[in-house]
């Protein structure tokens, strides 16, 4: 089983100048991380200087060009390794396409596998008629084909664990309009299918995200209450297993306030963040707090016992950031999850 401890952060500063990684490492001990930023300067990021990260897996990050389809790398962040996927000779050709992307390993024999969704306008029309699911195995030469998709899968995915790729996509290409999924991508067996939703009536379709949480798929969301919610998903593969976990009446932090103009004008960072919720869940700590980051750029840690919450002090952090959870294969048996025992109700 894997070790389920403190995992290091990767912070993503996608400023409109100049693209910058930062890792923030988890200490020896419990529930610590350093309070140093380190800068990670890949040897190839003079090729590709505007990128966006797809996901990572124990060591290793995905990176791929922000505004075009090529180059993409997988880079381990341990060794400075690297290695560029070859170009896809499978793309049409036409107006400009959609993409959506997952990084992930098998833990069955630890082959590392990029998904590609590609999704092909419609002329004139603003919308999507086709899609084409590409995948990649490192070691190999060529991009395989797995034929169209029904969903639209929303940029890249968002939780990695037993094996699957996980995203939240609102819409169907057929038909067209809002419609709440969750759509996982098993990476041996290389087929997607949906999961059902968590059973909750009362929350905001545009602020949901998914992530691993002690072994277990988790979905974040934003009641209308203006709560959030966390639902653990306590037994993969059984159905209506959802369980409602935690609520944290939110407040954002004084010192962030004033910060908010300042994230706002840098409309691509926002959005990235925006589209996951104004608060994102990261990871859950050896002793039960929770890693919460901010749009507002902070990094805080929730204690569910007592309702209250620390900053997470790093210097060097940049002024904005996403962050990216440096995930570890998860090796639980699909149909078994850890015991998370009581729920609790907090103030943030």
């Amino acid at each position: 089983m894997e070790n389920l401890g403190n995992r290091s952060l990767i912070l993503h500063c996608d400023s409109p100048i100049v693209n910058s990684l930062f890792s923030v490492a988890s200490e020896e001990g419990p529930d610590h991380f350093s309070n140093v930023a380190w800068k990670i300067v890949p040897p190839f990021i003079s090729n590709m200087p505007d990128y966006q990260v797809v996901g990572s897996c124990n060591s290793m990050l995905c990176l791929h060009d922000a505004f075009f389809f090529d180059p993409i790398y997988v880079y381990d962040t341990i060794n400075g390794n690297y290695f560029e996927l070859p170009k896809s000779n499978q793309l049409k050709s036409g107006p400009r396409q959609k993409l959506a992307l997952g990084f992930g390993g098998n833990p069955a024999n630890m082959e590392y596998k990029i998904v590609r969704v590609v999704y092909f306008p419609v002329p004139g029309v603003g919308s999507y008629d086709d899609s084409e699911v590409q995948i990649f195995t490192i070691g190999t030469e060529a991009w395989r084909s797995l034929g169209a998709i029904l969903w639209t899968l929303d940029s890249c995915s968002e939780a990695l664990l037993n094996g699957a790729l996980h995203w939240v996509t609102k819409r169907h290409i057929f038909p067209p309009g809002p419609c709440l999924h969750i759509i996982s991508f098993n990476l041996a067996e290389e087929a997607f299918k949906e999961i059902e939703l968590p059973t909750c009536k009362n929350f905001n379709i545009d602020n949901f995200h998914l992530v691993a949480l002690r072994g277990c798929l988790s979905a974040v969301m934003s009641n209308k209450d203006g709560e959030l919610e966390i639902w653990v998903k306590r037994f993969y593969n059984v159905m209506n297993s959802w369980r409602k976990e935690y609520v944290i009446r939110v407040n954002v932090p004084a010192g962030l306030k004033r910060r908010l103009a300042q994230v706002l004008r840098n409309w691509k960072a926002a959005t990235l963040r925006l589209s996951k919720g104004a608060i994102q869940v990261l990871q859950m700590m050896n002793n039960g707090e929770i890693l919460l980051c901010y749009e507002e750029g902070g990094l805080f840690l929730y204690s569910p016992q007592n309702g209250g919450f620390r900053k997470l002090v790093v210097s060097g952090l940049p002024k904005w950031f996403s962050t990216i959870t440096l995930d570890e294969v998860t090796l639980f048996p699909v149909n078994a999850a850890p015991r998370i025992e009581t729920s609790y109700e907090g103030r943030l």
